[in-house]
This record gives C-alpha cells, structure tokens and sequence, in this order.
C-alpha cells in the first residue's frame, strides 16, 4: 500500500519526536511518573489482596457463626428439640436466616409433646455480634417468622406457673428484640388427655416492640395482633367463636362474637345433674377505645369509651332439673374478687335482645319466655380500680314487645354488704304479654292493663326493702290448675275480691305497695332478687290501703 520510501520517512520522524520529547520533558517529571505508576500497581495489588482477605474473613465468620447458632441450639435442653434444613448469615447486614424450622418443646415431668411449631422461614436482623461474644448480651433488632403453624397440647393438671416455668427453662441470657413479627400464622391448642381442641386461631398477624427478658421476666413496650377464626372451648359445655379480631395495647375490637352451649337444649338436660342456663348469645361487635392492657406485674385492662353494637342473648334454663345450690355472688362481689385489675369508665350497649327461656312443666307447651328489645344501656365506672365510686347502669328498652322499660342501677364495689338500688319506670304493660311466662310458673293468669309501674329495691347480700306505685286499668287475676289450662273459679273470685280492679279513683290514679325484710336466696341470680321484691310489692299495692306517705 505504501512504498518503501514513505516507511523509511515515517519510521525517521518517528525517532526524531522521541529524541523531540526526550529534550522537552525534565528527568525528575518522568521518574515521578514512573513511581506513580509503580504505586498505583502496588496500591492495586494491596487492594486485591485486601479484599481477598475480608472476603475470606467473611466466608470465615459466616461459618463461624452460622456454626455458633447450631452449636446454640444443639446445647438447648433435651426437652427442647429445634430441627431445619438450613441456617445462613450475613455479618454485614447483620442478618441470620433459619429455612424451614421445626421446633419440639416436651414436658420435663412428663416427656409429652407440649409444643411443635414449623415455620417457612425464621429471620433475625440487626444482631450485634459483639455485644453477645464480648458481653454474652442478645441484643436484635427483629425476629421474623413467616407462615408457621403451631400445635400446642395443653395438661390441665398443671398449674399455669408451671408453663412460665418451661417456657423460660433454657434462657440462660437476658435479652431485648425490638421488634418480634409473626406473619399468618395458624395456631392450635389441644388437651394433652383426649386431644380435643381447646384454642384455634388462623391467620394470625402480630408485632411486639421492644421485648426484653430481664431476669426471668417477659416486657414490652406496644403490640398489636390480629387475626381470624378465633375458637375458644370456655368450658365443658360453652365454645367461644370470634369471627375477626384486633387487638393493641391502644384499641381492642372483635367482629362477629358468638357464645354458645355446644349441646341442644335436650342433650344438656341428658347430662346435667343440676340446673344450668343453656346459651346462644352473639355480638356483632365489641370494641374497647382509649385502651391501656398490660401484662407487666400481673394483668390489667383500662379503657375510656367501649360499646358493644347489636348484642342478641338467649337464655334457657329447665327448671324440672334439681337445683344448683351453690351461691350465687351479686355483681358487686363478682367485680371486687376479680383476679386481674378492670376499669371502663363508659360502656354503651347499643340495640340488643335479651331472651329468657324457663320450662317448669315436663309437656310439649312452649317454655315461659320473657323479652327485651331495641334494648340500649350506659355502664360507668364499671371495674374494680375506682371502688369507691359507684358502678352507675341505666338501660332503657322494649319489654316484652310494646311496653317502654327504664331502669337504673347503682352499687359500689367496694361496700362488702354489696349494697345496691335498683329502680325501674315501666309503661302501657298489656298483663296478658307475662302471661307466656307466669302461667306456667306461678299458676296464675292475668288480664288488663298496667298503665304504669315504679318500683325501687334497696338492698343488699341478705335482705331488702322495696317501694312500688302502680297505675292500671281493668285488671283480672285468674287462678289455675296444676295442669296450667283450667281456672280455679272460687279462688279466682276471692282473689279479684281482694284486688281492686283499677285504680281511677285515687287522686293520683296510683295505688302503693311496700314490701320489707325480704330475705335474699343465695343459691339464685340477682334478677330473681328483684323479682321477689317487685312481686311482694305488687300484692302490696293491690291489695293493701289505697295510698301510702
């Protein structure tokens, strides 16, 4: 392409500008280049080997630790058995992950499985590394654990401090994880004796800050914890379904709450040797604002305002089974010997139902029922913290259909007599709507109109004085038989002789009963307390003088 010529001269010029540069450029600029090049290799060759040994030195402190955490758990307790297929770290980001983990915790005693829980994944973030081989102190920034599901056996024949005892057997460190997560998890509780299910829950959603363990002892700072399907079998005969819970040391509120006696009506009597209340009871929602909970020294609850929205309760009792003659505490009593701290300065109960049930004969007739709707109450200072403050309940409802009912009701929780006021206003009563119920019970059937009652109940645990006035109209009383049909005609006459048949003729269109001294059944509820009362001051107002001071 180019002649020999032409190279020659290229070639020539070529040498002729090194010799050029050579002249131009000072000896000391091209020794100093010469050293920066040699350092900016040695420099690199230093930086290579560098980072050779941080990565070796990291390879070599994950093993060591990921080491470490199997040498941990491999030194828990025998009755503490953790499985996995794999434990990883990262010492930068100071993360440790644990793939599919299985844990097993037995009884000690008994060497029964008391705890299994297996999980996709369990991830620790933020450990410090050095705290805990330099000080032996745990300290996390988070645990996770992600999609487990846990099966739990309880033994009711331990004692509850027994379980704190096993849960904290093997931690020998204190330690504070500020944020403890648990994400969709399903968790079940059986009894270790015949594996019935006594606790479910499905989807559970939690998070704690700041979690400590300080010489034995669990804290906390906040939580919260949702989930679904919540199942809870109270006792031998009741089950508990919460449908959609959430719950922090803020707020609490459930979706959809059902109680209810897990037999019919027929098989509990089958296998009762005393009475007891059959029930199906639902909220369809309870919630707890301005809440302050906590496990710290024993449990507690506190809320400003709470409300509980479209509560439905039926009630059945047979009253052919023999009675319960345990005592039955009046409320008063019940807040006072609670075992954990209650204090709800406002309960609202906005549109319920109550219905009660009582079969007194062995037929096929329908049971004696009373009935209370569109029924809504106001409770304040209801706990046992404020005891000197009375617990202050006004309800106001529609009692048996059509009739306007108000009642107030004050006790203080802190009076042992349990001293109480029960007042209530009832309107426009038909008396043939409580012939449903006092037919069957008290022999008895009425006819008229009460076109007002007041009523009001001093008492206490043992005795009680009521007052009464009453405004009715047109007013029958017929007696009857055993077998609840036909009517005792003579002593129905002698009965209506005694009772006046309405009360037009006071100035006031009110008669007055008094009823003193009644005494208190113990083995009975509070209502029935009531009822007493309202019936002796009823044969009062009706038979007795015309008007009282």
């Amino acid at each position: 392409m180019f002649d020999k010529k032409f190279k020659i001269e290229v070639i020539f010029l070529f040498l002729k500008s090194k010799d050029i540069l050579n002249k131009i450029v000072p000896q000391k600029t091209k020794t100093y280049l010469y050293k920066m090049r040699l350092n900016v290799k040695k420099t690199s060759i230093v930086l290579v080997i560098l980072i050779s040994v941080i990565v070796v030195c990291t390879v070599i402190l994950n093993v060591f630790i990921s080491n470490k955490l199997k040498a941990t758990l491999a030194e828990l307790p025998n009755h503490i058995i953790v499985n996995y297929d794999a434990i990883s770290s990262n010492i930068w980001l100071r993360k440790f992950s644990v793939k599919h983990p299985v844990i097993v915790v037995k009884g000690q005693t008994t060497d029964k499985t008391l705890l299994k829980t297996e999980a996709e994944a369990f991830n620790l973030e933020g450990f410090s590394i050095w705290k805990y081989l330099l000080e032996e102190k745990i300290d996390i920034k988070t645990i996770d654990l992600s999609n487990s599901v846990s099966e739990m056996f309880y033994n009711f024949n331990l004692q509850e401090d027994s379980y704190q005892k096993e849960a904290t057997t093997g931690l020998k460190n204190d330690f504070v994880i500020h944020n403890v997560i648990f994400n969709e998890a399903n968790i079940l509780t059986k009894n270790i004796e015949n594996d019935s299910i006594i606790f479910s829950i499905s989807k559970l959603n939690s998070t704690v800050k700041e979690l400590k363990f300080n010489k034995g002892v669990f804290v906390y700072d906040s939580f919260t914890v949702g989930g679904n399907n919540l199942f809870l079998a109270v006792n031998k005969f009741e089950n508990l379904n919460i449908s959609e819970f959430n719950i922090s040391n803020k707020t609490m509120a459930f979706i959809n709450v059902d109680l209810f006696t897990k037999y019919s009506k027929s098989q509990l009597s089958s296998i009762l040797e005393q009475e007891r209340d059959h029930v199906k009871v639902n909220f369809k929602e309870i919630r707890l604002q301005a809440l302050d909970l906590n496990f710290n020294n024993g449990f507690s609850l506190s809320s400003k305002s709470s409300e509980i929205n479209l509560p439905n309760i039926e009630i059945f009792r047979n009253k052919l089974l023999p009675d319960d003659f345990k005592t039955k505490p009046l409320y008063s009593k019940l807040l006072r010997d609670l075992n954990f701290k209650l204090n709800i300065d406002e309960l609202k109960i906005n549109d319920g139902q109550i219905s009660y049930f009582e079969k007194v004969n062995n037929d096929n007739k329908k049971p004696g029922t009373i009935r209370f709707n569109n029924l809504n109450a106001e409770i304040n200072n209801l706990g046992n913290v404020n005891t000197q403050t009375p617990v202050n309940i006004t309800v106001d409802a529609l009692f048996m259909e059509d009739s306007n009912c108000h009642i107030d009701w004050n006790f203080e929780v802190a009076d042992t007599t349990d001293a109480f006021v029960f007042k209530a206003d009832l309107k426009n009563l038909n008396a043939s709507k409580i012939n449903q119920f006092i037919e069957p019970n008290l022999k008895v059937k009425l006819k008229g109109e009460l076109q007002q009652t007041y009523f009001s109940v001093y008492g206490n645990n043992n005795i009680s004085n009521t007052d009464l006035k009453i405004k009715y109209d047109d007013f029958e009383v017929s007696v009857l038989k055993e077998n609840g049909k036909e009517k005792r005609k003579l002593l129905s006459t002698l009965v209506n002789w005694f009772v006046l048949n309405n009360t037009n003729y006071n100035d006031d269109n009110f008669r007055y009963g008094k009823a003193e001294n009644i005494m208190r059944h113990k083995n009975k509820s509070v209502f029935n307390y009531v009822w007493i009362n309202v019936k002796q001051g009823l044969l009062s107002a009706m038979t007795g003088s015309e008007k009282r001071d």
